[in-house]
This record gives structure tokens, sequence and C-alpha cells, in this order.
């Protein structure tokens, strides 16, 4: 799992990907901010399978982006699980 790194958002990310460590699911935060598609290619050539999007706005829902699919769905970060 690669957690999307937002502008401005490193603290997020981080609580973001240590609920789901806390779950045993392995997680990556992205190094830099940077355009979400660049993020999703570098999770795409490390082989991880999924991104994980912070809501975009205040309020919003958080995302799964089933990299080999292409299926994004909500998510909750205390609840989700990866399906492979």
């Amino acid at each position: 799992m690669l957690v999307v790194l937002p502008v401005n958002g490193h603290r997020e990310a981080a609580a973001i990907a240590a609920a789901l460590r806390r779950r045993e699911v392995n997680v990556e935060v992205h190094h830099r901010e940077d355009k979400p598609a660049a993020q999703v290619r570098h999770a795409a050539r490390k082989g991880i399978p999924f991104a994980w999007f912070p809501p975009a706005v205040s309020g919003g829902g958080h995302e799964v982006l089933d990299l080999g699919t292409g299926e994004r769905v909500r998510a909750d970060p205390d609840t989700w699980s990866p399906r492979r």
C-alpha cells in the first residue's frame, strides 16, 4: 500500500499509515509531495498493489485505488484491508 502524500499533508499521511500498520498492512508513504499520478506510477513500478488517497477536501472520504484493476473505492483506515 502506498499512501499518496498530499500537499502539506505529511502529518495526515503519517496518521493514515500508522492506522494501517496497526492492523499489519504493509504501508509506504510517498517520499515527497508530487502530483498524485506520479506517486501512483511510483507505486506501480515498485509492484505496490494499492494506493491510498486521503480526503481531497475537509470532511471528504478516503479512497483506495487497486492498481491491478483500476477500481477506486471509498475506504476507512481503521477497517480497510487488502483483498489479495
